[in-house]
Order: structure tokens, then sequence, then C-alpha cells
């Protein structure tokens, strides 16, 4: 018996972001345990590696003008050719996909390469011209919309066609409108993240943990320590409430010691906090502090790319050129695809 096909995964666009190499860290091992039980996300893998094998097949790019263009000529040629032969549209997609990759390889000095499908059908030729569209032109930053409810405490980063909202307390409500392929917008959380692809949503964050998620529209992926879940409109989400310890019975007549009470730990989301307030109110010097001791004690949480980030701006500030380029440097070491990257680059400059 044939095996049914799976249907289609909202991280199929994650199997495209491995291959480019823009997938690191926690996400890049959270997509590794994903593929390996998802027959839609192993099918995407392995056609992306079909196509990276079949472009490095692909002849060297030819010297002179007139030898190009002979070439592109011939590359169209062949995609109307495969184009009117397949006749589906996934196979429309992908034939186009490789043939205007190819026009962009040997066309690569050019400014801008103009691809047209000549076929018998509008629906192939409109599919054909998306597709060049998405691969000449990188999609702009998501377009979203952040209101705050109670006091909502928030910080914004946007680079290319990525958008992060660090959430650090209070509740806000979020409308991000539909993201096409090679956007990306993601909340941090104290604990975790959450990541949209357009979508209506709230989120409460409470003494440094996420105290719930309401999704009014769409679907977000809510990921947190060893654990994910996926929660689609309508769906009310909170933490499952810590088990309640037995009580043993003791002898009322007899003394009882007192117990001794450690110091509770501090939690991430409120050194994070006290920095950011420190920062936005000029305290630049106790705002390092508080940076780096966040980094230190919460290596593995989402925010310390933007901890690392806002030492070097402090420095800066507060007129220390070499300590902010010192950590300039040190942020684009430990995040080469960082949000802040050209920011960090320009502090790094001598």
């Amino acid at each position: 018996m044939k095996r049914a096909p799976a249907r289609d995964c909202p991280r199929l666009w994650e199997a495209e972001a491995l291959q480019d190499g823009r997938l690191h860290g926690v996400d890049r091992l959270s997509f590794e345990r994903h593929v390996a039980s998802c027959d839609a996300c192993q099918r995407e893998r392995a056609s992306l590696v079909d196509l990276r094998e079949a472009m490095r097949a692909l002849p060297e790019a030819p010297s002179s003008p007139f030898a190009k263009q002979g070439q592109r000529a011939r590359l169209l040629r062949e995609a109307n050719r495969q184009v009117l032969l397949g006749g589906r549209p996934e196979r429309v997609r992908r034939v186009a996909r490789l043939s205007v990759a190819g026009v962009l390889v040997t066309a690569a000095a050019s400014a801008s390469v103009a691809v047209v499908l000549h076929t018998r059908s509008d629906d192939v030729r409109l599919a054909a011209r998306e597709t060049e569209i998405a691969l000449v032109t990188p999609p702009p930053a998501p377009t979203y919309d952040v209101s705050s409810e109670r006091g909502a405490s928030w910080t914004s980063h946007t680079e290319g066609s990525a958008a992060r909202v660090v959430l650090s307390s209070g509740t806000a409500q979020f409308h991000v409108r539909h993201l096409v392929a090679g956007q990306r917008f993601l909340v941090a959380l104290p604990d975790g993240e959450i990541e949209v692809r357009g979508t209506r949503f709230t989120v409460t964050v409470a003494e440094g943990r996420t105290e719930s998620v309401a999704v009014s529209e769409g679907t977000v992926l809510l990921r947190q320590t060893g654990r994910e879940e996926v929660l689609a409109a309508g769906a009310q989400w909170s933490p499952e409430p810590p088990p309640v310890a037995s009580v043993s019975a003791v002898d009322p007549g007899v003394a009882q010691p007192r117990p001794r009470h450690a110091p509770s730990p501090p939690r991430a989301g409120d050194v994070f906090a006290e920095a950011i307030r420190s920062f936005d109110a000029g305290h630049l010097a106790r705002a390092d502090g508080e940076l780096a001791r966040f980094v230190r004690e919460f290596p593995g949480d989402p925010r310390c790319e933007d901890a690392a980030f806002l030492r070097a701006v402090a420095h800066a500030r507060t007129g220390d050129r070499s300590g902010a380029e010192a950590l300039a440097h040190a942020y684009l070491a430990a995040y080469p695809h960082g949000l802040r990257r050209a920011e960090a680059e320009s502090l790094a400059a001598p």
C-alpha cells in the first residue's frame, strides 16, 4: 500500500533557510528534530538539495557579453519547453525556479534581469514571473502593529526581511500582515519565543514568564525550552500549574522546626527588564553591568543577542570608542547573521 502524501507543513520555509545557512542554534536543532518526522519537509529539503546540485552542474559563465546573451537565450528556450511539457503548477514553479537561477548565474554582472516565458497559459506565465521576482528582489520587512495593554514593555528590531519584537512584561496585542516567502516575524519572550506567518494574537508576560497566549486569527508557533506547540485561531494557551505537594500528617502537640527558605533565583525576564530600564533612563554604566550579568547567567536566552548589541551602544554613548568596537566585534562573532549586524559593523569600524 502506498503511503498517503503528507499535507503541506507550515515549517516548509525553514528547509530553504537551513540550506541557505540562515538557521542557527536552537532554531536549527528544532527544525532538524521536526524534519525527521515530517514527510513534507523531508521532500522539500530533498528537492532543494537536487536544485543545488543542478546549479553546480551548470557551465561556467562565458566571458564575453555576446556569449552571455546567447547562453541566456538558450536557458529561456529550455525553460519554455519544459514548462509546456510539465503542465502541473508545482512542476511549473520548480522549472521556472531552476531556469531563472541559471539566468542569474550567467548574468551576474547585470544590474537586473528581465525574464519573460512565452507560453500558451497565462497561469504558467504568472507563476514563473512571481518566482523570478522572489529570486531577484528580496522581500521587504514584515508589516505589523503592536498595541500596548496594561503597561507592556517591548522593543523592536528590523533588519532586511526579518522583524523581531522583545516583550519584557505586560500584555501586548499583535497584528502581523500575511508574510511572503523569505519574511520572518518573531516575538522574543522571557522563557521562549513565538513565530508567526500572518495573524492576530495577544501575549501576556509577568514576573519573567509567559502567562498567556490568545490567537484570534491565523496560526502561531510557540517555542519554549524542550517543547514547541502550534496554536491556531481560537486557541487560549497558559502554562500548566505546578504539581501540588502532598501534605503529611503532623502531630500538633510537637513543635515543628521552622523551614529554611532558600532565596529564589532571579528570573531572566526581571534581570533583562531592569537592564532595559537603566538603559532607557541613561544610566549606561549600570545598564552595561546588568546586561553583562544577564548574558553570563542566562546564556541560552534569545535576548542575549539584544544584550550583546546594547552593551556596545552603551559604551559608544559614554565615549568609550575602543570598548564599543571590541563589543561590536564580539557581537558580530557570536551573531554573524544577527538582526543588528549592520549597526554593529558601523560600531566596529575603526
